[in-house]
Protein backbone atom coordinates (compact mmCIF):
# COMPACT_ATOMS: atom_id res chain seq x y z
CA UNK A 1 0.00 0.00 0.00
CA UNK A 2 1.49 3.09 -1.13
CA UNK A 3 0.71 6.85 1.02
CA UNK A 4 1.28 9.85 -1.02
CA UNK A 5 0.49 13.30 0.04
CA UNK A 6 0.19 16.33 -2.10
CA UNK A 7 0.19 20.01 -0.84
CA UNK A 8 -1.57 22.79 -2.70
CA UNK A 9 -0.34 25.22 -4.55
CA UNK A 10 -2.12 28.67 -4.70
CA UNK A 11 -1.34 31.68 -6.63
CA UNK A 12 -2.16 35.18 -4.60
CA UNK A 13 -2.13 38.12 -6.88
CA UNK A 14 -2.25 41.59 -4.78
CA UNK A 15 -3.42 44.56 -6.53
CA UNK A 16 -3.06 47.69 -5.11
CA UNK A 17 -4.53 51.16 -6.19
CA UNK A 18 -5.14 54.39 -4.41
CA UNK A 19 -8.29 56.26 -3.98
CA UNK A 20 -8.48 60.41 -3.41
CA UNK A 21 -11.14 60.64 -0.65
CA UNK A 22 -11.46 64.43 0.07
CA UNK A 23 -8.33 65.22 0.02
CA UNK A 24 -6.82 62.49 1.64
CA UNK A 25 -5.12 58.81 0.43
CA UNK A 26 -6.94 55.57 1.39
CA UNK A 27 -5.09 52.57 0.24
CA UNK A 28 -7.36 49.51 -0.59
CA UNK A 29 -5.77 45.99 -1.13
CA UNK A 30 -7.72 43.54 -3.23
CA UNK A 31 -6.96 39.76 -2.61
CA UNK A 32 -8.04 36.99 -5.36
CA UNK A 33 -7.04 33.42 -5.82
CA UNK A 34 -6.30 31.70 -9.20
CA UNK A 35 -7.53 28.16 -8.90
CA UNK A 36 -8.08 25.32 -10.70
CA UNK A 37 -9.52 21.95 -10.57
CA UNK A 38 -8.45 19.30 -8.57
CA UNK A 39 -6.66 16.42 -10.69
CA UNK A 40 -4.71 12.71 -10.18
CA UNK A 41 -2.78 11.65 -13.39
CA UNK A 42 -1.45 8.16 -13.27
CA UNK A 43 1.58 6.98 -15.47
CA UNK A 44 3.56 4.07 -15.65
CA UNK A 45 3.78 0.56 -17.45
CA UNK A 46 2.68 -2.63 -18.07
CA UNK A 47 2.50 -5.15 -20.73
CA UNK A 48 1.78 -4.01 -24.24
CA UNK A 49 -1.77 -3.29 -25.50
CA UNK A 50 -3.14 -4.19 -22.58
CA UNK A 51 -6.26 -2.67 -20.84
CA UNK A 52 -5.51 -0.57 -17.23
CA UNK A 53 -8.35 -0.85 -14.96
CA UNK A 54 -8.69 1.69 -12.08
CA UNK A 55 -11.27 1.10 -9.69
CA UNK A 56 -12.46 2.88 -5.71
CA UNK A 57 -14.79 1.69 -3.53
CA UNK A 58 -15.15 -1.43 -5.53
CA UNK A 59 -16.64 0.69 -8.68
CA UNK A 60 -14.49 0.95 -11.99
CA UNK A 61 -13.74 4.57 -11.80
CA UNK A 62 -12.05 4.58 -15.56
CA UNK A 63 -10.01 2.69 -17.84
CA UNK A 64 -7.08 3.54 -20.25
CA UNK A 65 -4.83 1.26 -22.96
CA UNK A 66 -1.29 0.94 -23.19
CA UNK A 67 0.80 1.39 -25.93
CA UNK A 68 2.87 -0.49 -27.54
CA UNK A 69 5.84 -0.17 -25.50
CA UNK A 70 3.93 -0.83 -22.80
CA UNK A 71 2.99 2.62 -21.25
CA UNK A 72 -0.23 4.51 -19.77
CA UNK A 73 -1.42 7.53 -18.51
CA UNK A 74 -4.82 8.40 -16.75
CA UNK A 75 -5.89 11.44 -15.56
CA UNK A 76 -9.06 11.97 -13.02
CA UNK A 77 -10.63 15.35 -12.44
CA UNK A 78 -12.25 15.60 -9.08
CA UNK A 79 -14.91 18.48 -9.08
CA UNK A 80 -16.50 18.07 -5.74
CA UNK A 81 -13.84 18.63 -2.08
CA UNK A 82 -11.66 16.44 -2.57
CA UNK A 83 -9.55 16.97 0.68
CA UNK A 84 -9.59 12.94 1.72
CA UNK A 85 -7.43 9.51 1.00
CA UNK A 86 -8.66 8.10 -1.81
CA UNK A 87 -7.69 3.93 -2.35
CA UNK A 88 -7.46 3.32 -5.64
CA UNK A 89 -7.19 -0.39 -7.06
CA UNK A 90 -4.96 -0.67 -10.48
CA UNK A 91 -4.83 -3.39 -13.06
CA UNK A 92 -3.95 -4.71 -16.27
CA UNK A 93 -5.42 -7.21 -18.56
CA UNK A 94 -3.54 -8.49 -21.55
CA UNK A 95 -4.91 -9.37 -25.24
CA UNK A 96 -4.55 -13.24 -23.96
CA UNK A 97 -6.95 -12.09 -21.12
CA UNK A 98 -4.21 -12.74 -18.13
CA UNK A 99 -4.74 -10.09 -15.11
CA UNK A 100 -2.11 -8.71 -13.52
CA UNK A 101 -1.78 -8.86 -9.33
CA UNK A 102 -4.16 -5.36 -8.28
CA UNK A 103 -2.14 -3.27 -6.60
CA UNK A 104 -3.50 -0.69 -3.96
CA UNK A 105 -2.45 3.28 -3.75
CA UNK A 106 -3.79 4.96 -1.29
CA UNK A 107 -3.78 8.73 -2.12
CA UNK A 108 -4.23 12.31 -0.07
CA UNK A 109 -5.72 14.41 -1.92
CA UNK A 110 -6.14 18.09 -1.29
CA UNK A 111 -8.34 20.48 -3.39
CA UNK A 112 -7.09 22.76 -6.12
CA UNK A 113 -3.88 20.40 -6.45
CA UNK A 114 -2.44 18.60 -9.28
CA UNK A 115 -0.82 15.61 -8.15
CA UNK A 116 1.04 13.29 -10.67
CA UNK A 117 1.85 9.57 -9.80
CA UNK A 118 4.59 8.01 -11.77
CA UNK A 119 6.88 5.59 -12.87
CA UNK A 120 4.59 2.78 -11.70
CA UNK A 121 5.25 -0.72 -13.21
CA UNK A 122 2.18 -3.02 -12.69
CA UNK A 123 3.30 -6.59 -11.37
CA UNK A 124 4.12 -9.55 -14.58
CA UNK A 125 1.77 -11.91 -15.21
CA UNK A 126 2.51 -15.23 -14.29
CA UNK A 127 1.64 -18.98 -15.35
CA UNK A 128 3.14 -22.27 -14.58
CA UNK A 129 3.54 -25.25 -18.00
CA UNK A 130 2.79 -27.75 -15.18
CA UNK A 131 1.28 -28.08 -11.13
CA UNK A 132 3.56 -31.21 -10.78
CA UNK A 133 6.58 -32.22 -11.69
CA UNK A 134 9.38 -35.23 -10.69
CA UNK A 135 12.36 -33.77 -8.91
CA UNK A 136 14.97 -33.73 -11.70
CA UNK A 137 13.00 -32.53 -14.46
CA UNK A 138 12.23 -28.80 -15.07
CA UNK A 139 9.00 -26.86 -15.55
CA UNK A 140 8.44 -23.37 -17.23
CA UNK A 141 7.29 -19.92 -15.65
CA UNK A 142 6.35 -17.92 -18.01
CA UNK A 143 4.15 -14.54 -18.74
CA UNK A 144 3.86 -10.85 -19.72
CA UNK A 145 5.14 -7.62 -18.45
CA UNK A 146 7.02 -4.54 -19.78
CA UNK A 147 9.04 -4.92 -22.52
CA UNK A 148 12.88 -5.51 -22.33
CA UNK A 149 13.02 -5.40 -18.34
CA UNK A 150 14.62 -7.26 -16.19
CA UNK A 151 12.08 -10.41 -14.91
CA UNK A 152 13.30 -11.43 -11.32
CA UNK A 153 11.11 -15.05 -10.42
CA UNK A 154 11.83 -15.70 -6.51
CA UNK A 155 11.15 -18.97 -4.31
CA UNK A 156 8.41 -18.15 -1.67
CA UNK A 157 10.81 -18.57 1.68
CA UNK A 158 14.07 -19.18 -0.45
CA UNK A 159 16.86 -17.04 -1.37
CA UNK A 160 16.74 -18.42 -4.80
CA UNK A 161 16.25 -16.62 -7.90
CA UNK A 162 15.84 -17.24 -11.76
CA UNK A 163 16.48 -14.18 -13.80
CA UNK A 164 14.92 -13.85 -17.37
CA UNK A 165 14.74 -10.56 -19.74
CA UNK A 166 10.83 -9.49 -21.64
CA UNK A 167 11.27 -9.53 -25.04
CA UNK A 168 9.68 -6.65 -27.03
CA UNK A 169 6.26 -7.44 -26.78
CA UNK A 170 6.90 -8.10 -23.41
CA UNK A 171 6.96 -12.04 -22.99
CA UNK A 172 9.20 -13.77 -20.72
CA UNK A 173 10.22 -17.24 -19.61
CA UNK A 174 12.21 -19.17 -16.80
CA UNK A 175 13.24 -22.77 -16.95
CA UNK A 176 12.95 -24.00 -13.31
CA UNK A 177 15.28 -27.01 -12.89
CA UNK A 178 14.28 -29.17 -10.42
CA UNK A 179 17.05 -31.36 -9.00
CA UNK A 180 18.13 -29.28 -6.25
CA UNK A 181 14.36 -28.80 -4.84
CA UNK A 182 12.72 -30.80 -2.26
CA UNK A 183 9.79 -33.23 -2.99
CA UNK A 184 6.89 -31.62 -1.68
CA UNK A 185 5.12 -28.38 -2.78
CA UNK A 186 7.36 -24.68 -3.65
CA UNK A 187 5.93 -21.00 -4.42
CA UNK A 188 7.47 -18.72 -7.18
CA UNK A 189 6.00 -15.31 -7.83
CA UNK A 190 8.10 -12.74 -10.04
CA UNK A 191 8.97 -9.25 -10.02
CA UNK A 192 9.53 -6.55 -12.73
CA UNK A 193 12.72 -4.56 -12.65
CA UNK A 194 11.77 -1.69 -15.45
CA UNK A 195 14.61 1.25 -17.02
CA UNK A 196 15.81 3.17 -14.79
CA UNK A 197 15.53 0.64 -11.94
CA UNK A 198 11.95 1.19 -11.09
CA UNK A 199 10.33 -1.93 -9.69
CA UNK A 200 7.17 -3.72 -9.73
CA UNK A 201 4.89 -5.29 -7.21
CA UNK A 202 4.77 -8.99 -6.48
CA UNK A 203 3.13 -10.79 -9.21
CA UNK A 204 0.58 -13.59 -7.84
CA UNK A 205 1.89 -16.36 -6.55
CA UNK A 206 1.98 -19.82 -8.01
CA UNK A 207 2.40 -23.69 -6.66
CA UNK A 208 4.10 -26.24 -7.67
CA UNK A 209 4.55 -30.08 -6.48
CA UNK A 210 7.59 -31.52 -6.99
CA UNK A 211 7.80 -35.35 -6.29
CA UNK A 212 10.92 -37.59 -5.46
CA UNK A 213 11.63 -40.31 -8.59
CA UNK A 214 11.47 -42.93 -6.16
CA UNK A 215 7.82 -42.46 -5.23
CA UNK A 216 6.58 -41.53 -8.22
CA UNK A 217 8.27 -45.52 -8.93
CA UNK A 218 6.62 -46.48 -6.48
CA UNK A 219 3.18 -45.71 -7.57
CA UNK A 220 3.84 -47.09 -10.81
CA UNK A 221 4.62 -50.19 -8.90
CA UNK A 222 1.51 -50.21 -6.82
CA UNK A 223 -0.88 -49.10 -9.58
CA UNK A 224 0.43 -52.79 -11.68
CA UNK A 225 0.16 -54.86 -8.85
CA UNK A 226 -3.13 -53.24 -8.13
CA UNK A 227 -4.15 -54.47 -11.51
CA UNK A 228 -2.57 -58.07 -11.47
CA UNK A 229 -4.63 -58.43 -8.02
CA UNK A 230 -7.70 -57.49 -9.54
CA UNK A 231 -7.24 -59.96 -12.53
CA UNK A 232 -6.30 -63.06 -10.18
CA UNK A 233 -9.82 -62.02 -8.36
CA UNK A 234 -11.46 -61.94 -11.04
CA UNK A 235 -9.63 -65.38 -12.52
CA UNK A 236 -10.81 -66.76 -9.25
CA UNK A 237 -14.02 -65.21 -9.13
CA UNK A 238 -14.09 -63.33 -5.98
CA UNK A 239 -15.67 -60.37 -6.02
CA UNK A 240 -13.22 -56.95 -6.36
CA UNK A 241 -16.53 -54.38 -5.93
CA UNK A 242 -15.26 -53.46 -2.19
CA UNK A 243 -11.87 -52.54 -3.58
CA UNK A 244 -13.56 -50.40 -6.59
CA UNK A 245 -16.00 -48.42 -3.87
CA UNK A 246 -12.73 -47.68 -1.92
CA UNK A 247 -11.06 -46.33 -5.14
CA UNK A 248 -13.76 -44.08 -6.13
CA UNK A 249 -14.14 -42.62 -2.90
CA UNK A 250 -10.93 -41.67 -3.07
CA UNK A 251 -11.82 -39.16 -5.87
CA UNK A 252 -14.63 -37.75 -3.99
CA UNK A 253 -13.39 -34.28 -3.12
CA UNK A 254 -14.74 -33.25 0.52
CA UNK A 255 -13.72 -29.48 0.09
CA UNK A 256 -16.45 -26.94 -0.93
CA UNK A 257 -16.62 -26.36 -3.91
CA UNK A 258 -16.82 -22.66 -3.82
CA UNK A 259 -13.12 -23.05 -1.39
CA UNK A 260 -11.81 -25.00 -4.88
CA UNK A 261 -10.65 -21.76 -6.20
CA UNK A 262 -7.74 -21.80 -3.63
CA UNK A 263 -6.70 -24.93 -3.46
CA UNK A 264 -3.68 -24.56 -5.35
CA UNK A 265 -2.33 -28.29 -5.19
CA UNK A 266 -5.52 -29.51 -6.41
CA UNK A 267 -5.72 -32.50 -3.28
CA UNK A 268 -8.99 -31.05 -2.09
CA UNK A 269 -8.21 -29.52 1.03
CA UNK A 270 -5.97 -26.58 1.77
CA UNK A 271 -2.98 -27.12 3.28
CA UNK A 272 -1.59 -24.87 5.75
CA UNK A 273 1.60 -24.24 3.11
CA UNK A 274 -1.31 -22.76 1.19
CA UNK A 275 -2.28 -20.69 3.11
CA UNK A 276 -0.36 -17.89 2.28
CA UNK A 277 -0.99 -17.55 -1.29
CA UNK A 278 -4.50 -18.45 -0.71
CA UNK A 279 -4.92 -15.47 1.25
CA UNK A 280 -3.10 -13.21 -0.72
CA UNK A 281 -5.67 -14.37 -3.63
CA UNK A 282 -8.52 -13.79 -2.07
CA UNK A 283 -7.40 -10.12 -0.48
CA UNK A 284 -6.34 -9.79 -4.27
CA UNK A 285 -10.02 -10.58 -5.73
CA UNK A 286 -11.45 -8.82 -2.69
CA UNK A 287 -9.86 -5.53 -3.66
CA UNK A 288 -11.35 -5.60 -7.40
CA UNK A 289 -14.84 -7.24 -5.30
CA UNK A 290 -14.89 -9.94 -7.81
CA UNK A 291 -17.46 -12.79 -6.80
CA UNK A 292 -15.03 -15.61 -5.78
CA UNK A 293 -14.12 -13.37 -2.48
CA UNK A 294 -17.55 -13.63 -0.99
CA UNK A 295 -17.68 -17.42 0.27
CA UNK A 296 -20.71 -16.78 2.39
CA UNK A 297 -22.93 -15.70 -0.95
CA UNK A 298 -24.24 -13.04 1.34
CA UNK A 299 -23.51 -10.07 -1.40
CA UNK A 300 -20.32 -8.73 0.02
CA UNK A 301 -16.75 -9.48 0.65
CA UNK A 302 -15.91 -9.31 4.01
CA UNK A 303 -14.40 -10.37 7.00
CA UNK A 304 -16.69 -13.29 7.51
CA UNK A 305 -15.67 -14.83 4.26
CA UNK A 306 -12.21 -14.36 4.99
CA UNK A 307 -13.00 -16.50 8.44
CA UNK A 308 -14.37 -19.53 5.97
CA UNK A 309 -11.32 -19.43 4.79
CA UNK A 310 -9.03 -19.63 7.64
CA UNK A 311 -11.56 -22.54 8.80
CA UNK A 312 -10.72 -24.90 5.77
CA UNK A 313 -7.09 -24.57 6.03
CA UNK A 314 -5.49 -27.77 7.31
Amino acid sequence: MRFIRATTAICIILTVFTLAVRHSQATSINVSLIVGDTRLTFQGKTSPSSQVTFTENNSVIGTTASDNTGYFEKEFIYSYPADDIHNITIYSVNGLGQMSNPILYSVFLSEFTNTTIGNLILPPTIALSALTTVQGTSITASGYTVPDSLLTLLFFNSATTLNSTSTADGYWEVAIDTTALNSGTHTVYGKTTAEGGYLSDESEHKNFIVTSPAAADSGSDDNGGDNNDDSSDSESGSSSTGTTTQDVSNLICALPNFLKLFDWDFNCKINFDEYASSARSWVGLWRIDQEPCDINSDGRCDIRDFSILLYHVY
